[in-house]
């Protein structure tokens, strides 16, 4: 199987619901079924393109969270793919629409989002980037964004989120301060 040309490199690879979601920056395309051999009577592979004007952004900021993939788009917004319940098919949704990352309070630039990386943890997306951290809480429905904490990269360990910063260091939040170690 192979994409169609459009010399646009891919952004991100992920797999949900038993497909292999590939995001290239202007496009997204899901690949489902089980064998390339016709003659097995399983589901022969199918690559079939998601009708959407955008991709991944970056490869760190997908994330698989309670049968949803939520991820950053190359349009600065964020999206939640979910399969339909009546045929299957794959549909993006903008998890919402209230959140420009190019204007205030993130300010975000494209080179920014390339480098966006993100963790589900108790039902909260994270998302860092640039120097912001934003929380999107999956119950509530609602952005928290945390500015200066400069994280790179998340690990959930236990009960508690570790951030790492962009100057080696690790960050833990607890009931009263950031715990910087």
């Amino acid at each position: 199987i192979q994409l169609p040309p459009n010399s646009d490199r891919i952004s991100g690879l992920a797999i949900y619901n038993d497909a292999v979601v590939i995001g290239r920056r202007l496009d997204m395309h899901v690949i489902t079924g089980d064998t390339n051999r016709t003659d097995m009577g399983l589901p022969v592979f199918r690559l079939k393109k998601l009708n959407s004007h955008f991709g991944f952004a970056s490869h760190h900021s997908i994330v698989n969270a309670h049968n949803y993939l939520f991820f950053l788009a190359t349009d600065g917004q964020f999206y939640i793919l979910r399969t339909t319940e009546e045929t299957g098919d794959f549909a993006t949704q903008i998890a919402s629409k209230t959140v420009n990352i190019y204007g205030h309070p993130i300010n975000a630039t494209k080179d920014e989002i390339w480098d966006a990386s993100a963790c589900f943890f108790n039902d909260c997306y994270y998302v860092t980037i640039g120097n912001k951290v934003m929380v999107y809480h999956y119950l509530h429905k609602a952005w928290t964004v945390y500015d200066q904490i400069n994280a790179t990269s998340f690990y959930p360990l236990i009960n508690t989120l570790i951030m790492g910063t962009a100057s080696g260091r690790l960050v833990m939040p607890s009931t009263n301060f950031l715990d910087i170690d």
